[in-house]
């Protein structure tokens, strides 16, 4: 996916002069936008020049600047891009709700008085999305919460609300 365009920047060549190369510009453009501009800027950085449609430009002539795309978040400075992939897969959701099931967890721990190093047995009562995510980060979930077990049941004790699901929670001090 492309998140470096590169521009003409060539004088003479936009506006009102240079009008007998209007269809040449139109051209380059078209190309530089097709193009990788990864690779065009690596063969900006080793050879020093570029060649578009049939035009030889320079680094003086063309402009590197990185562009947005909806599913990076992108970063530029001193010459230097960083996209980062904001598309989230099912095991990123998963893990993110596991993440949120643990905060959630330990804020009931702290509201029914239990200190901080008490280890527990814990039993929860979700629907599929939210069980998937447990068995999926058994390990995490128990060690974030300290507990010694944790196990399926019918019903809790305590109502949370984790990613917009329901989930019963029975706590005991072990």
């Amino acid at each position: 996916m492309q998140v470096l365009h590169i521009e003409l920047d060539r004088p003479g060549w936009g506006g009102t002069t240079g009008s007998s190369q209007r269809p040449k510009v139109n051209e380059v453009k078209a190309a530089l936008a097709a193009a990788d501009g990864a690779q065009l800027r690596q063969q900006l950085d080793t050879q020093g020049w570029i060649e578009v449609a049939g035009e030889r430009l320079t680094a003086d002539e063309v402009t590197l600047r990185a562009g947005h795309h909806e599913s990076f978040a992108l970063a530029e400075d001193g010459g230097w891009a960083v996209a980062l992939d904001l598309e989230l897969d099912d095991d990123l959701r998963g893990e993110g709700l596991a993440r949120e099931l643990v905060r959630a967890l330990n804020d009931l721990r702290k509201e029914v008085g239990l200190a901080i190093a008490d280890r527990v047995e814990v039993q929860l009562a979700a629907g599929d999305r939210v069980r998937a995510a447990v068995d999926r980060h058994r390990d995490y979930v128990m060690a974030e919460v300290l507990a010694v077990s944790l196990d399926w049941a019918d019903a809790g004790e305590h109502q949370l609300v984790v990613d917009g699901e329901p989930v019963g929670v029975s706590l005991r001090r072990r």
